[in-house]
């Protein structure tokens, strides 16, 4: 358990007498340019109870040299974790004239601390952009990136986890001090004197990615609302499916005619594309600043309904196969809101506001903003219009800064738009551009976001950093959400990879080809017969070698781990910068949690299995940009099923399987290339009860099985004997 020590006016956060942040003070920024260091005066304990558990709580109180101030800092401290937290109450307030003093409006409470103990290897996630953040590795903390929002470090063979909080008024972001980090809290907007302030949560523990969830559950409680995070929310049921999005197809030029286009090809392909998203390209504006809810009329001259229809039938056509329409607008309308002289400026003008800038959006007001969401969504709806993507979520801090609290402007805009998304769309919303901690600790419902920035299929370079973002951020950001990787080409130069990084990412899955240059080779391994995916159970996460240290500049691969069911699945990437081949380790020590002393190891592209035991590790050496896909499966007797080889996460197409009478019965989704170890060969195989031609590979049986005709059983019969 944490303790608390002091020394002079520092505090420092200490676990089994190491200490963990060291020399923590408090220090104000007022909005009349002073700067106060408060007094620390007295300190107290309490004990209580909340939804993250039983704690103590060390309380310190502060106060300025003429006591106008009072700053209380809290420590509250559960069994694994701890809450950082605060009050501010400005004194006085009572004489006649006299304003109180408030904080500033970008740096108000600062904590500055003397370091992090003996760092031996940090990652941390900043907001290089608004909206996006990406890994930082430097292990001298006075380097830390300011907008950091999740610190991860390794001490003393513990690892310990910093993540930011932001409630309905602040936010909290770290960054490099003079001697260690500083913690600092805003609001981005001013005159605030009296207010409560969850900073941040702490977990430490040897495992590092139990941390995270741990800190989100501090947090959640400290904010006082039910739990929002991804094992509370429901997938929804148009991303468990292949999609396609419009973006890097026909950027802004999109058109009715394109999107069908696109879906024939899909058709005449017979490539079971389900879904598709109408991104930027299809609104009415003046200026990038919405005119009307209705698509633009020279690309959409009859709308979305006609369109809808042809994509997926009218109840008496069969369509284009597409099951599910999506369409992209920003959490302002359009990226400048909404255009003055347009026909919602005056049609809308209740649910409206001009902020200080002169741009008019949704209004900061949660009854008012669902009433514009919900008369659009309505409208799409009724078009045959299924989910919604909302883009430009963390400009909350470019519209309302200095005008109305970051965390009050977040807390209201996603109340108002996932109110309306409820109601018209069944929860199905991709969040997009709304990494910052406003928009992570304030989503109700929604289950799905954005994980990185854009792919950029026709920058040079762009792949090693848009596989780092991914893999990194969902350090942090899985245990709010599911995580979308983003879109790519099928014919690119790291298409292949590409596909193995959103195979085992866990989320949605959708590419962006131009019309007539989708490979569906690229794709059938991430499918079944009918466009599902064989999706991993739980976000991909990196691996714990690599947690600290940068693969696109140390030569090592990146690995990010997964599972499906009983089985671990590690995907394998070279991410370097400099084009240089990478050598590294691969075993079932890298996924947390699987059971078993020995396992079958498969490689989805060089068709070879090994059985390794729970220490061992496989050698991997990795081309520039290549990848590897392992799929790790404990060792059964006397058959251990492998699943279907010819996709990417083979273990997902067994739905089960049993032992009885000298045979292993499989139930798998669909058919393919089924495999299977064993250490002799089988005396019968059938499949749906017919003999089966078995082939032998390196390590393993294999067998064809039908597919796209439903469900499919298979009996491997051992009747000569079980392995030694």
């Amino acid at each position: 358990m944490y303790t608390i020590k002091q020394s002079g006016d520092r505090l420092t956060i200490s676990l089994q007498e190491q200490s963990v942040v060291a020399g923590i003070r408090p220090i104000l920024s007022l909005d009349d340019g002073t700067v106060v260091q408060p007094i620390w005066r007295t300190r107290a304990w309490q004990s209580g109870e909340d939804d993250a558990g039983t704690y103590t709580e060390q309380i310190n109180l502060y106060k300025d040299a003429a006591e106008t101030l009072m700053l209380t800092l809290y420590f509250r401290i559960y069994a694994r974790s701890m809450l950082v937290w605060t009050t501010l109450a400005a004194l006085k307030e009572d004489q006649i004239g006299v304003r109180a003093k408030g904080l500033d409006t970008y740096a108000g409470l600062r904590l500055q601390t003397e370091g992090l103990g003996e760092v031996e290897g940090l990652m941390a996630n900043y907001l290089y952009k608004d909206w996006w953040t990406r890994p930082h590795f430097d292990p001298d903390p006075a380097r830390l990136p300011s907008r950091t929002q999740s610190l991860v470090w390794r001490s003393d063979n513990l690892y310990h986890h910093i993540l930011c909080i932001a409630n309905d008024t602040f936010k909290t972001e770290l960054g490099g001090g003079e001697s260690g980090v500083d913690v600092l809290t805003a609001a981005y907007d001013g005159g605030y004197s009296n207010v409560t302030v969850p900073l941040f949560a702490l977990s430490s523990d040897a495992d590092p990615f139990v941390l995270p969830e741990r800190n989100v559950k501090v947090g959640m409680a400290a904010l006082g609302t039910p739990y929002q995070t991804r094992l509370h929310k429901r997938y929804p049921e148009p991303f468990e499916y292949l999609g396609w999005c419009s973006w890097d197809a026909f950027y802004r030029d999109v058109s009715a005619q394109g999107i069908l286009d696109k879906a024939r090809e899909f058709e005449a392909k017979a490539l079971p594309v389900r879904w598709l998203i109408i991104d930027d390209g299809w609104l009415s504006h003046i200026d990038t600043a919405l005119t009307a809810f209705e698509p633009d009329p020279l690309k959409f001259p009859q709308g979305f309904a006609p369109l809808a229809k042809a994509l997926k039938g009218d109840g008496t056509t069969d369509g284009h196969g597409i099951w599910w329409l999506g369409v992209w607008h920003t959490l302002f309308g359009y990226w400048n809101g909404i255009h003055p002289q347009g026909e919602l400026a005056c049609t809308e003008r209740a649910a409206l506001q001009t902020t200080h800038t002169g741009k008019i959006v949704p209004a900061p007001d949660v009854a008012r903003a669902f009433t514009f969401w919900d008369t659009w969504h309505t409208k799409l709806r009724n078009a045959g219009v299924d989910f919604v993507k909302v883009d430009y979520q963390s400009g909350l801090v470019t519209f309302y800064q200095q005008e109305l609290a970051i965390g009050t402007a977040a807390q209201r805009a996603h109340a108002a738009l996932e109110a309306s998304v409820g109601k018209s769309f069944d929860n199905c919303l991709i969040n997009c551009m709304g990494m910052a901690t406003e928009n992570l600790w304030h989503r109700p419902t929604s289950a799905v976001s954005r994980n990185s920035d854009d792919f950029f299929p026709k920058q040079p370079g762009s792949f090693a950093e848009h596989a780092l973002q991914n893999a990194y951020n969902a350090y942090y950001h899985a245990p709010f959400m599911w995580l979308d990787w983003d879109m790519w080409w099928t014919r690119h130069t790291h298409a292949a990879t590409h596909a193995v990084l959103r195979a085992v990412s866990g989320g949605p899955v959708y590419v962006s080809d131009r019309v007539g240059e989708t490979d569906p080779a690229q794709l059938r391994p991430l499918i079944l017969s009918d466009g599902r995916l064989l999706r991993c159970d739980q976000p991909g996460m990196i691996t714990a070698d690599c947690l600290l240290c940068d693969p696109s500049r140390v030569s090592i691969p990146l690995k990010i781990w997964s599972r499906a069911g009983e089985a671990g699945i590690i995907a394998t990437v070279n991410a370097q910068l400099d084009a240089t081949e990478v050598q590294g380790h691969v075993g079932p020590a890298d996924v947390p949690g699987l059971l078993g002393e020995r396992f079958v190891l498969y490689e989805h592209f060089s068709r070879t299995a090994e059985c390794l035991s729970a220490e061992e590790m496989l050698p991997v050496t990795l081309a520039p940009s290549a990848a590897a896909l392992y799929s790790i499966i404990p060792l059964a007797d006397p058959v251990t099923p492998i699943g279907l080889v010819d996709k990417y996460i083979a273990p997902a197409a067994i739905v089960d399987w049993f032992d009885a009478d000298e045979r292993t019965v499989v139930h798998l989704l669909d058919g393919g290339t089924f495999a299977w170890a064993a250490e002799v060969p089988p005396d019968e195989v059938c499949i749906n009860g017919a003999p089966a031609e078995v082939r032998t590979g390196p390590g393993y049986f294999s067998i064809d099985c039908p597919a796209g005709k439903g469900p499919v059983w298979v009996e491997v019969f051992c009747r000569s004997g079980a392995p030694t």
